[in-house]
């Protein structure tokens, strides 16, 4: 697994987010930024021209089996329990790759249909990046977790870019966050 802080001036301070804990911080000094591969840094180049992604084609969403809902609901229960208190746990627990899905964008679909997830998708973000990722069979190969902010307000969010895509297909605020944590598989 790697983790890379990604530090952004704004206002004469710089922030980033602490990668033991997912507080965003600030500092009156750089944080040194080494991209830790070139995954990353590909991703990163869509964050900043997002125009650049290629559009998620409709598909119907796959039937899974009865099995695999329950691992599903089994796994999102324990992130729920794990919150954003318990960053670096969820964190490593998301990194024991259990794959449901064929990939990224079909794990989002089927995880955007479970109850909690319904009405908060703006709160849920980690919770349902980390789903993804855990349960994605592309995601350690293609994909990056980001964890940004809006300076301005503090406000935090979390996405996924896979290959020349963003897997959510519900996400549509994503692009208004500056990515400060990037998470590799």
């Amino acid at each position: 697994m790697k983790i890379t802080t990604l530090c952004q001036l704004y206002e004469g301070k710089y922030f980033f987010i602490s990668p033991f804990t997912g507080n965003l911080c600030s500092s009156d000094k750089p944080i040194e930024t080494k991209l830790s591969s070139a995954l990353v840094a590909n991703s990163l180049s869509f964050c900043d021209n997002p125009y650049l992604l290629e559009p998620i084609q409709y598909s119907q969403i796959n039937n899974i089996e009865y099995k695999s809902i329950n691992k599903l609901n089994k796994y999102n229960k324990l992130f729920m329990y794990l919150g954003n208190k318990r960053f670096l746990l969820s964190i490593l627990y998301s990194y024991i790759n259990a794959p449901l899905f064929k990939n990224t964008i079909e794990a989002y679909d089927n995880i955007s249909l479970l109850d909690n997830h319904l009405n908060n998708y703006d709160t849920l973000c980690l919770q349902r990046a980390l789903l993804a990722a855990k349960t994605s069979k592309t995601f350690k190969k293609y994909g990056t977790l980001f964890i940004g902010a809006t300076l301005p307000t503090w406000n935090m969010h979390a996405w996924i870019i896979e290959g020349n895509m963003q897997p959510d297909r519900n996400d549509r605020i994503w692009i208004m966050y500056r990515p400060l944590l990037a998470i590799n598989f």
